[in-house]
């Protein structure tokens, strides 16, 4: 898949319109993982949530923004819609790219982590209601931190 950066002025692009954009796509692909995934789906999402818990004792920042990409990303995967997913990657792409040119790449890993497990809970007990009310709780939150950096 090619990425569309092309299609983006880097310059006009910044953390809310960002945010905008990932609120209803990732508001979806929660509600779809919670329909449509797979017991191994539920099992990459335990093992990135256990990979994270790990990231916060050592305070590796880096590598817990790729767990946190590839968390979104299996969440993605799990809707079963290839459209959603390559949108979910997109995004993230876009996100980093913003971010670094804000001068850096942070993460409230504990913050980050307990919402990423609700969402993930959500998703295994097959409530999508439950799955939108976290992500779309994540994903604000995310915004309103990532603003303050």
């Amino acid at each position: 898949m090619r990425p569309m950066y092309h299609l983006i002025d880097f310059e006009k692009v910044d953390i809310n319109k960002i945010y905008d954009a990932r609120l209803y796509v990732e508001i979806c692909s929660a509600r779809l993982a919670a329909r449509n995934r797979t017991d191994e789906h539920l099992a990459y999402m335990e093992l990135l949530l256990e990979n994270n818990k790990k990231l916060i004792t050592s305070g590796a920042i880096t590598e817990g923004v790729q767990v946190d990409s590839d968390f979104h990303v299996t969440i993605a995967e799990a809707s079963n819609n290839a459209l959603i997913k390559a949108m979910v990657i997109n995004l993230e792409e876009i996100t980093h790219a913003c971010l670094r040119r804000k001068g850096g790449i942070r993460i409230f890993m504990n913050y980050s982590y307990e919402q990423h497990f609700n969402i993930y809970k959500s998703i295994k007990d097959s409530d999508e209601d439950e799955a939108e009310r976290w992500m779309t709780l994540h994903t604000r939150e995310s915004k309103e931190f990532l603003n303050s950096l």
